[in-house]
Parts: structure tokens; sequence; C-alpha cells
């Protein structure tokens, strides 16, 4: 079996747009459904983006 490399890093202040937006997409939303806002993965209960440069920027 082929072995593959992986890298691993911390995050940096760059990355967090591109996850605000997977996680925006990652929200599962009924088809036919009005959208819900952007703005929802900033809610204090859902902000996990917060929470990752709180504990992960080196």
């Amino acid at each position: 079996m082929e072995q593959t490399k992986v890298a691993h890093r911390f995050f940096r202040e760059g990355d967090f747009p591109l996850l605000e937006d997977l996680l925006y997409e990652a929200i599962f939303q009924p088809e036919g459904a009005d959208p819900l806002p952007r703005n929802i993965i900033k809610e204090p209960e859902q902000d996990y983006i917060m929470l990752l440069k709180q504990t992960s920027i080196k």
C-alpha cells in the first residue's frame, strides 16, 4: 500500500475566510427553505471560527 505524506500546521489568519465559507456551506438547509443568513456562524452559540482563533493560532 502506498503511503501518503501529510503535513500539519497551525491555522494562519488568512485561513479563516475560507473556513467561514466552509462552515456556512456545511449547515443543512432544506431545499425550498429561505437560506439562513451568513452571519448565523457568528452567533455566540455557533462561533466556531472564534473558538479556533483563540485556541490554535501560533
